[in-house]
């Protein structure tokens, strides 16, 4: 009895120290290893998932389905929802559940951009088909404003055919305001059996993990109707690129000549052939590396015998007919015409000097353009400067007629205030002698003055008066003066020499 107690009194005693955490250990590996070895159906590896979408605000419309989803059916594949950015910008997008709403992870794209889907990799719904791009992007701002969504599929298919009508229609009346370039058209899905006669990208996945390059589709090869082949290029044509890797001499890369605003003669290389058609082959890469020396031209049969010079001249009267736009039939016409011109203003000019100057060296080339752009520029700086000292002269020359009127101006003003001046203040001087006079007249006696009262000197008259503060004293007529801006009346006064 005792042992067990002593066994129960052990069982509750706690130690001080912290008990190391053991790993549980799997008795049961080798059966598992057996079933995982034996390819046992029971053992399942759940596959990685993304962040649900389904808890995602959605934004936009849906337009149609991700091309290169790994679901065979269409109606099963990955929904790509087109929204308007901030920026008035067409967005498409790829969303991880089908069209139904059903969480989808496959291969959805993984990693920073990889939602975002080019129109190449979508393949659109049905009433979207044909439409352009400009057309798509004004659907989705009609279907984005439905306030709330239709009931039934008949109700929703209506809709969606009102907003491509009025779509369509927005994008005509902008063309008609400001015409633009060809719109592009979407192609449709490749294993649709409902439509025959149809062109469409090939269903492959370009790189195995799903990426923003490869929804993209940067590597897909460029068809033979490129957008390049459709552009004008700039310059008269005058032959094909003697270095084309192209077998055909048909198919090998046009040259054009190039006039620029110094009057520099330059050949370019195109990517195009002669008649139009798009060629890449080995179009030259890098900066710059269009332009081509001239000894690398194998110029058309019209222009065999034509030396450099004669060849300016025709790019210089091709460009003026280029620019009357001429028709095809008069195309072979002015060109004979041009060559006969050119030959005939180079021999007029003598720009041929006696010497075939049709294959000039790369650097006598060169040099001869950089010595014209130099003569060029340095005429025009001159001539700039001349205008420039011209115009600060002329107004110089302005500015000292101004100040001059000016002067003339202020002088005539100055002139006319003082004689306003003297004028007014010889009124007033006349108008206090009359009045002195008639005070003098109403106080003095009715007899005349006698001799004693009245006294000339130096041509002044002395009168003695009768009243005023020189009452009884010989006194001058009143003259008035101007002292220091202040007025003053002048009397003079004639007294006999007194001694105190």
């Amino acid at each position: 009895m005792m042992v067990g107690h002593e066994e129960e009194e052990d069982d509750e005693v706690v130690t001080p120290f912290h008990k190391r955490k053991r790993q549980s250990v799997n008795y049961n590996l080798d059966e598992n290893y057996n079933k995982i070895a034996r390819g046992s159906p029971n053992v399942d590896h759940p596959p990685k998932r993304t962040k649900s979408t389904l808890s995602q605000k959605i934004r936009g419309v849906i337009i149609g389905v991700w091309r290169d989803s790994d679901q065979p059916d269409d109606a099963d594949k990955h929904v790509i929802y087109g929204f308007i950015d901030i920026h008035d910008r067409l967005r498409t997008r790829i969303y991880g559940m089908n069209r139904r709403g059903e969480e989808l992870v496959g291969n959805a794209p993984t990693g920073a951009g990889g939602c975002w889907v080019t129109f190449e990799r979508v393949i659109f719904d049905t009433h979207l088909r044909g439409l352009s791009s400009a057309e798509v992007k004004e659907y989705v701002k009609i279907r984005s404003e439905a306030t709330r969504p239709e009931a039934t599929p008949e109700e929703r298919h209506e809709a969606d055919s009102k907003a491509v009508l009025r779509a369509k229609a927005i994008v005509a009346q902008q063309e008609a305001a400001s015409p633009a370039t060809k719109p592009v058209v979407h192609r449709n899905s490749s294993n649709r059996p409902s439509l025959q006669n149809r062109q469409s990208l090939p269903r492959q996945t370009i790189h195995k993990t799903p990426s923003f390059q490869a929804v993209n589709a940067a590597d897909i090869q460029t068809p033979k109707t490129s957008p390049f082949a459709e552009l004008k290029p700039p310059g008269v044509l005058l032959g094909y690129w003697a270095d084309s890797d192209e077998p055909l001499e048909e198919d090998k890369h046009a040259v054009y000549g190039v006039l620029s605003g110094t009057d520099c003669f330059r050949v370019k290389v195109q990517r195009l052939t002669r008649d139009g058609r798009y060629v890449d082959g080995n179009f030259p890469t890098g900066a710059g590396a269009l332009w081509l020396h001239y000894d690398k031209v194998v110029l058309e049969p019209h222009l065999a015998s034509c030396t450099r010079p004669e060849v300016k001249e025709y790019c210089r009267i091709r460009q003026r007919d280029l620019e009357n736009r001429e028709s095809p039939k008069e195309k072979r016409a002015n060109e004979l015409k041009a060559v006969q011109r050119a030959k005939a203003i180079v021999a007029a000019e003598g720009l041929n000097n006696a010497v075939d100057q049709g294959r000039v060296s790369p650097e006598m080339e060169t040099r001869h353009s950089s010595r014209s752009e130099l003569r060029t520029s340095s005429r025009h700086q001159a001539e700039a400067d001349a205008a420039a000292e011209r115009v600060r002269q002329e107004k110089v020359e302005a500015r000292e007629r101004q100040n001059e009127k000016t002067r003339k101006e202020v002088a005539m003003a100055e002139a006319v205030i003082q004689e306003a001046a003297q004028m007014e203040l010889k009124n007033n001087l006349k108008k206090l002698n009359k009045v002195w006079v008639a005070q003098q007249a109403a106080t003095m006696p009715a007899a005349g003055p006698v001799d004693n009262e009245v006294k000339y000197y130096n041509g002044i008259k002395y009168e003695r008066k009768a009243n005023g503060p020189f009452q009884g004293k010989l006194v001058s007529n009143a003259q008035i003066l101007q002292i220091d801006g202040e007025d003053y009346v002048e009397y003079r006064v004639l007294t006999k020499p007194s001694f105190f």
